[in-house]
């Protein structure tokens, strides 16, 4: 991948980033504590059906994207921990993560 490719997916990265981290601030600030806004969340998804489903999709979702990593990578010549690595910080910092490994993966053979 060129850089001119690569530039718009680290901006978007960091963009995503820290909007994930400003709207978590927001969100925890709105309960007054961390442990209070992960009880009214667990309660908010156990009393909707519809966001169940979503979350449902979303772990299938992450699942395909776990196994096209590990592949991938592979296939790049990255093997051991740095395989499983990415996934910890896919886990760790979503959406983001994944970009900034678009970004950083070798090509393939080299």
């Amino acid at each position: 991948m060129n850089k001119q490719r690569k530039t718009p997916i680290v901006v978007a990265a960091v963009l995503i980033f820290s909007w994930f981290n400003l709207a978590t601030y927001w969100w925890v600030n709105s309960f007054g504590s961390v442990t209070a806004a992960i009880a009214q969340t667990w309660v908010a998804m156990t009393s909707n059906w519809m966001l169940l489903i979503i979350l449902c999709d979303s772990a299938i979702f992450l699942i395909l994207i776990f196994v096209w990593l590990l592949r991938d990578a592979r296939e790049r010549g990255w093997i051991g921990y740095k395989r499983w690595a990415w996934l910890a910080a896919i886990l760790a910092f979503g959406s983001p993560a994944l970009m900034i490994y678009i970004f950083a993966r070798p090509q393939k053979g080299s």
